[in-house]
């Protein structure tokens, strides 16, 4: 139980990381559009995969090249703020709730627009 309550405390601490370095350290112009939605770190926590998303969903292949190109800089923010002994890798996945979500909802409409013929 401990162990998960300290993976959450981790987690939180590298989404509110890279969510600051990207709104007022990144010069990237392109990568500065991306929000980290959330964050699972592995039980060991050697892997952070870190889901993002952003305002223009067709550049969103163009934002996660961009971000994966600062990795690096992501990993030592994150060092310098956690206190652990290894820093985890950070892989960027795009966030498709928002996508599920759309699709339900379109779902539901024909649902409902069948429902009322």
């Amino acid at each position: 139980m401990g162990n998960n309550i300290r993976i959450s405390r981790y987690e939180a601490t590298i989404l509110r990381v890279i969510n600051e370095a990207l709104s007022h350290e990144v010069n990237n112009k392109i990568a500065k559009f991306a929000r980290v939605t959330y964050v699972e770190l592995t039980n060991d926590l050697s892997i952070a995969n870190c889901y993002i998303d952003c305002l223009d969903r067709e550049k969103i292949d163009l934002v996660l090249e961009n971000l994966n190109r600062l990795t690096g800089f992501f990993r030592s923010k994150i060092a310098q703020n956690m206190d652990t002994y290894k820093t985890p890798v950070i892989k960027f996945k795009i966030d498709k709730t928002i996508d599920y979500a759309q699709n339900i909802d379109k779902i539901i409409e024909s649902i409902n627009k069948e429902g009322k013929k």
